[in-house]
C-alpha cells in the first residue's frame, strides 16, 4: 500500500466476527483499485478516492466524513439491489485543507491507487482544483461540504462534478430571510475573511434585503482567529435586532465563550456551528444564550423522520457515537455515488450524466434531487434552536423549529452562470 493513503474495503453481506457488536468497521485491503478512473465500465470493485482534510483549518471534519461514507458503503455492499456483484471500496488522502496538497493527493490517488471516482473536499479552494483535475481526466467527482456557489451554479462548474450538499447562497438566503422575519430588520453579520465567509455574508445580505431588512454593520475576521473582544465591542455598540455569525471550527467555540463572558445575549443565527462544536463549548456557556439558532442546520440528529431515526441507530452501532453534519454529509454523498452509479452503469462522465442529472438520493435529512443544469443538490433545510448540551456524548442538543425546501432558495437555471 502506498504511504499516506488507506484502503477501506467493506465486504458484501458478511460482517466479520472480529469486528464485534459495534458493526462493520474499516478494513485494510490491498492496493488494487477498480480501474484507475477515466470512465468505462464498472467492475468487481468500485474504488472511491476520499480527499478529506485530516489536518489544517477543517481537519475536524475529515474523520467524520470518512465514517459517514463507511456506513453508506456498508449498507450498499450488504444490499442485493445496489451493486450485488460489485464491492464499494474507500481510499483516503489527506488534503490538509490546502489546495496544492489536495491536488497532489488527487494525482496520487488517481495514478497510484487506481481510484475510479473522487469524493470530498471540505474547503472550496481545494474542491476547485480537484474539480478541474477530475474533469480533465474524465473522473466523476462529488463534493462533500465545499459550499462556494461558484463550484456548481457559478463560473467554476464542471460537467464531471456534483454537489448534493447546499451551497452558500441556498443556506445564506434562508438565514437572512428567516432571522429578519423572526427577530427584526436590523442585522449585524460576523464572518471569516476568506471565500466561504464572504460568500456567506453576501448570501445572508441578499436574504435580509429580500425580507425588507437592513445590514447595519459587518465584521470580517481571519480564518483561525481566536480573539473576538473588539468585535464584541462593535456588536454591543450597534443598534441591532440580531446577529449572524459564520465562524467555523474552534473560532466558533471561542466566539461563543467570549460572548457569554461579556453577557452578550441577543438573538443569534449561525451558519457553522455543528453539534460537536456546541458540545466543546459546554452547557455552562450555551445555557447563557436564550436565542441561539442554527440557520440552517443542514443536518442534526433530532430531525424527526423514520429514515433519520434508522440512520442514527445504524451510525451509533457502527462507530459508537451519534452522527453529525460532517458524517451525514459523507453518508449522503456515499449513497448518491453508490445508488447513482449503479443506476447509470458506467463511469464515463458524459454517459453517466443522463442518470445523475435529476437523480434523487434519499438521505437521513430527506429527499435530495440533483439539478440537471448545474449538478447542485436541493435537500431540505432545517432551522434548529440550540437547547443545550448532552454531556454524556459531548454534543449540542436542538429543537427543530422550521423546515424549508432549498429549491426555494436556489437561483433558477436561467439565472446562473454555469454552462455545462
Amino acid at each position: 500500500m502506498t504511504d499516506g493513503s488507506q484502503h477501506i474495503g467493506l465486504n458484501r453481506r458478511t460482517v466479520l466476527k472480529s469486528l464485534g457488536a459495534g458493526g462493520a468497521a474499516s478494513l485494510l485491503a490491498g492496493c488494487s483499485g477498480g480501474g484507475g478512473g477515466g470512465g468505462g465500465e464498472i467492475g468487481d470493485t468500485l474504488t472511491i478516492g476520499l480527499l478529506a482534510p485530516l489536518s489544517g483549518a477543517y481537519g475536524f471534519a475529515g474523520e467524520f466524513q470518512r465514517q459517514g461514507m463507511e456506513l453508506a458503503f456498508e449498507e450498499l455492499n450488504s444490499s442485493d439491489e445496489v451493486f450485488p456483484d460489485t464491492t464499494l471500496e474507500l481510499v483516503r488522502g489527506d488534503t490538509e485543507t490546502d489546495p496544492d496538497t489536495g491536488l497532489s493527493e488527487a494525482r496520487r490517488l488517481y495514478q497510484q491507487e487506481d481510484i475510479d471516482v473522487f469524493a470530498g473536499c471540505t474547503s472550496s479552494s481545494v474542491a476547485s482544483v480537484v474539480s478541474e483535475y477530475a474533469n480533465n481526466n474524465n473522473i466523476i467527482f462529488s463534493m462533500i461540504q465545499s459550499a462556494d456557489r461558484a463550484l456548481t451554479s457559478g463560473e467554476n462548474c464542471r460537467a464531471s462534478s456534483y454537489r448534493p450538499n447546499p451551497h452558500t447562497h441556498q443556506a445564506g438566503r434562508l438565514a437572512g430571510n428567516w432571522c429578519t422575519d423572526q427577530f427584526g430588520e436590523r442585522a449585524f453579520i460576523l464572518h471569516q475573511d476568506y471565500s466561504y465567509g464572504t460568500a456567506t455574508r453576501d448570501a445572508v445580505e441578499q436574504g435580509i434585503s429580500e425580507a425588507g431588512g437592513t445590514v447595519v454593520d459587518t465584521a470580517a475576521v481571519p480564518l483561525g482567529n481566536q480573539q473576538f473582544q473588539s468585535v464584541i465591542d462593535r456588536i454591543e455598540s450597534t443598534d441591532i435586532d440580531w446577529l449572524l455569525f459564520g465562524i467555523t471550527g474552534s473560532g466558533s467555540t471561542a466566539f461563543l465563550t467570549q460572548a457569554a463572558n461579556r453577557g452578550l445575549d441577543i438573538p443569534m443565527g449561525n451558519q457553522s456551528l455543528p453539534s460537536y462544536a456546541t458540545g466543546e463549548v459546554g452547557p455552562d456557556i450555551i445555557n447563557q444564550f436564550s436565542e441561539l439558532y442554527r440557520t440552517p442546520a443542514l443536518y442534526t440528529r433530532e430531525i424527526d423522520t423514520q429514515r433519520n431515526s434508522e440512520h442514527v441507530s445504524a451510525f451509533e452501532e457502527m462507530h459508537g457515537h451519534p452522527p453529525n453534519y460532517s458524517s451525514e454529509t459523507g453518508y449522503m454523498v456515499g449513497r448518491f455515488l453508490g445508488e447513482g452509479l449503479h443506476e447509470a452503469g458506467t463511469l464515463d462522465v458524459e454517459e453517466a450524466r443522463s442518470t445523475l442529472e435529476g437523480f434523487t438520493v434519499e438521505s437521513a435529512r430527506g429527499s435530495n434531487t440533483i439539478r440537471e443544469c448545474d449538478h447542485q443538490g436541493t435537500p431540505p433545510l432545517y432551522i434548529a434552536k440550540v437547547t443545550g448540551v448532552d454531556e454524556e456524548v459531548g454534543l449540542g442538543t436542538h429543537e427543530i423549529v422550521d423546515q424549508f425546501d432549498s429549491a426555494e432558495y436556489t437561483d433558477s437555471c436561467s439565472d446562473i452562470e454555469c454552462q455545462l
